[in-house]
């Protein structure tokens, strides 16, 4: 993944199948897609928030949940494009 643009309000992300923009001034989370560091490793997963102050995680077909605590808010997808060769 590489960012190959940059402005003061989106970045754009690709790679070999797929590419991102993505919102740099999001600070509060959401239900969404987002570039988030958890456990020091940034990737994008798809977010569900959870009483108790709980997110549960979805990346590459699993699942999993931790503490709003245990994440690094980085940055907010707001589109995603797939290209298919």
């Amino acid at each position: 993944m590489f960012i190959s643009h940059r402005d003061s309000q989106t970045d754009f992300l690709s790679s070999h199948n797929c590419a991102w923009v993505i919102e740099m001034r999001a600070s509060e989370i959401s239900n969404e897609c987002w570039l988030l560091g958890v456990g020091g490793e940034f990737e994008l997963y798809n977010i569900t928030l959870l009483p108790s102050h709980k997110i549960s995680f979805t990346i590459k077909g699993g699942n999993f949940n931790c503490g709003d605590d245990e994440v690094t808010i980085s940055r907010k997808v707001i589109c995603t494009l797939n290209h298919k060769i």
